[in-house]
């Protein structure tokens, strides 16, 4: 289409941009107020660059496209290095199907390039339009995306939480909060974490921001022994449609633990906690250790019938796409350019990562 340009977003833009952006699927059901929220959580409160990231295509001074992305610093080795992730592309109904999302990628793929501090291209939460897409613009797909799932008919009842749960076993005292405390958990994170393997570096900025100002509505439980934090977990609510009836379904965003029998306590008194309430567990790079203690409390793939039934409703997430889309930030990349401080960033063993890190 003629006439079509790609510019980066102007701050003098914001109205007209989270009014465009209604047109998007995670966005149309959000009012306007909700809207704002995201999109400054989003892009302009991120800790990781000065100004949002986000490119716009422009026709006749009005918005017909975008493309956003969201910057987090990852840890790799002795080094850290800032990736984006690409986010709420769009183009307007009546201007689709004129190769304006090919100018839209071409042009902020440009943008970002030119930016000698991001490194990596990284999408975390593939669909098989994405895959398809992102194929033709050099992409590398890395292992399978993998989910595990609590889920009974059960929920269809609504579900219960008890905020004033404390769940004492031993030495042990595990409370649910609506708390982020975010001193402990960081001290927790960088003493008991995947060394040796590329993971979002979890600092005092990455949680002030993700969790301490975002507008969603998340869920803490804590593992104490004594003043000492050994477990911590967090779940974001965000209610689902089931055959036309909207049921509250959470997302373990993340966890840490000092011994496994921690994580343990933890997944036991979320479980009592949280009644009937359907549970998604991200499994993808976690290791067999860890996927055994949510196996052992129930949590299922897609050898549970009622999770192939709703994923075949495409209510849940269907098996087999990539975990990861990535792309060195570079034109023309080398097999040399893949690697992060001597780490094969296409394997996905060499990575670890949660659902807090999807964009």
């Amino acid at each position: 289409m003629k006439n079509v340009s790609i510019k980066r977003y102007e701050p003098k833009q914001k109205d007209d941009l989270i009014d465009f952006l209604s047109l998007g699927l995670n966005w149309k059901d959000l009012s306007h107020k909700d809207r704002k929220e995201m999109f400054e959580w989003r892009y302009e409160k991120n800790p990781y660059i000065d100004k949002p990231l986000n490119f716009l295509a422009m026709h006749d001074g009005t918005i017909v496209g975008h493309r956003g992305f969201v910057v987090q610093r990852f840890s790799a080795g002795d080094g850290s290095h800032l990736m984006v992730t690409p986010c709420d592309s769009l183009v307007h109904p009546d201007h689709r199907k004129r190769g304006i999302f090919s100018k839209l990628v071409d042009g902020s793929n440009k943008g970002v390039s030119e930016i000698p501090s991001l490194s990596m291209f990284l999408s975390l939460s593939p669909t098989e339009t994405t895959v398809k897409v992102t194929k033709e613009y050099g992409f590398h797909p890395i292992g399978r995306k993998k989910k595990l799932y609590r889920f009974s008919l059960f929920s269809m009842l609504g579900t219960e939480i008890d905020h004033q749960m404390i769940n004492e076993e031993g030495s042990t005292r595990t409370v649910i909060s609506k708390n982020v405390e975010v001193e402990d958990i960081v001290d927790l994170m960088s003493r008991h974490s995947d060394d040796g393997k590329i993971t979002n570096h979890r600092d005092e900025d990455f949680y002030r921001w993700r969790f301490g100002e975002y507008p969603g509505d998340i869920v803490y439980l804590y593992c104490w022994e004594g003043e000492e934090l050994v477990g911590y977990l967090s779940l974001e609510k965000d209610p689902i449609s089931i055959f036309g009836k909207k049921i509250d379904y959470y997302s373990i965003l993340e966890y840490g633990y000092k011994g496994i029998i921690h994580l343990d306590q933890i997944v036991k008194t979320m479980l009592s906690g949280i009644r009937r309430a359907p549970i998604m567990y991200y499994s993808f790079t976690r290791d067999l250790e860890e996927t055994s203690v949510f196996k052992k409390h129930g949590f299922k793939g897609d050898e549970s019938l009622l999770v192939r039934f709703l994923q075949n409703r495409y209510i849940l997430d269907r098996e087999g796409l990539p975990g990861l889309l990535l792309k060195p930030t570079v034109a023309d990349a080398k097999p040399r350019d893949y690697f992060l401080d001597g780490l094969d960033t296409r394997y996905p063993d060499n990575w670890s990562l949660f659902w807090s890190d999807v964009h």
